[in-house]
């Protein structure tokens, strides 16, 4: 084999692996910039993340010894912060909701909006829903489903005890 032929192996594998090595990068800065606001929301709590999970737009994570529940959400339009002390909560449930054709909501099948839903124990205080997908933010699910269920199970547990 010539040097030409060298250099231009070289040279068409690294166009063939540049591309994902540039995606892999761009992920693991979104997801840090995610956890560093998930870790300020925390900080304003004076509370620490102990466990957390993070999907394209979205991070959720919990201080377990101060039992609270931790959500940042970052879209084009806008950012949500949310924090809620766990023993305010009564109930958690998920909520996925499906858009008919003429716009209006239909219930629990499809994959329109999927929220976790915290249920607070005062009545008189609203229903706190923290949204994993919106159809309007992003087209395709990724993980958002998988991590709606794994959170609804640790908060029940968390609200067990």
């Amino acid at each position: 084999m010539d040097l030409s032929s060298l250099i231009m192996g070289l040279f068409l594998l690294a166009l063939f692996v540049l591309p994902f090595v540039l995606v892999g990068r761009s992920s693991k800065k979104k997801k840090n910039q995610l956890l560093d606001r998930l870790n300020e929301l925390a900080q304003q709590q004076n509370c620490k993340i102990a466990k957390h999970d993070s999907c394209s737009n979205f991070i959720i994570g919990t201080d377990e010894k101060v039992n609270f529940l931790f959500f940042f959400k970052k879209s084009e339009e806008k950012e949500i912060a949310q924090s809620v002390q766990l023993n305010e909560v009564q109930k958690c449930a998920v909520l996925n909701m499906v858009k008919s054709l003429n716009g209006k909501e239909k219930g629990n099948s499809g994959s329109g909006k999927l929220v976790l839903s915290l249920l607070p124990v005062k009545k008189d205080s609203p229903e706190i829903l923290l949204e994993f997908y919106n159809e309007n933010d992003r087209v395709q699910l990724s993980d958002e489903l998988i991590l709606i269920n794994k959170w609804n199970e640790i908060v029940s547990q968390k609200l067990r005890k």
